[in-house]
């Protein structure tokens, strides 16, 4: 393979400057190394200023020896299990939450149930057909408050009714929200204003 051969199968991507300075690196390392191994050889020393010290054809970056194409499929399967995972703590985390709140509010349940139950004995009532305004009114029987706020007297509900309800989750096991839109600073809001503007639509239309 000659030089001129050599440059013009490279002339695209060789200026006059560099394929002079190619021409003369050439004769150089012909004379130097006598004979070339391949001929990809030739053009990678020429093309490279004569710094590329390896064969063409050995990796210049770091490589997995054991990898196979055929495990490919394998590989893309144990990097979206991994991302899944990664995805999955927050699951995790969340579920945990919601599971001790779910065990509190039923404890709180269990002990409202029970303090009804006595209160309807103290009354004289029958606690299955006790109602929520039955329990107001004997607490206010027997426990009379003179304080003014309403919230500072004694009162009697069911846990849910006092404690917030557990917000539930906002995105599923691979982490997409279920909301379009999520990422939106008030999703409540923008999905209101996008079902009221495609409702004007409808009666424009």
């Amino acid at each position: 393979m000659s030089g001129h051969t050599m440059i013009a199968i490279h002339k695209h991507i060789l200026t006059a400057n560099k394929c002079y300075h190619s021409m003369r690196q050439l004769v150089a390392i012909q004379r130097r190394l006598k004979t070339f191994t391949t001929e990809s050889e030739v053009e990678h020393r020429v093309i490279s200023g004569g710094t590329y010290t390896q064969r063409p054809n050995v990796p210049r970056v770091g490589f997995d020896p054991h990898f196979d194409p055929k495990n490919a499929e394998q590989l893309k399967a144990q990097h979206k299990k991994s991302r899944k995972e990664m995805i999955s703590k927050a699951m995790t985390a969340y579920l945990e939450s919601a599971k001790q709140y779910d065990s509190f509010i039923t404890d709180l349940n269990q002990e409202f149930e029970t303090g009804r139950r006595h209160l309807a004995n103290i009354m004289g009532t029958d606690a299955k057909h006790m109602t929520q305004q039955d329990i107001d009114k004997a607490i206010e029987y027997l426990m009379p408050s003179g304080l003014f706020s309403r919230r500072a007297r004694p009162v009697m509900r069911p846990p849910t009714e006092i404690y917030p309800k557990k917000k539930t989750a906002q995105f599923d096991a691979e982490g997409k929200p279920f909301n379009s839109f999520f990422y939106t600073s008030q999703p409540n809001f923008y999905e209101s204003s996008f079902v009221s503007h495609l409702s004007l639509n409808l009666v424009l239309i």
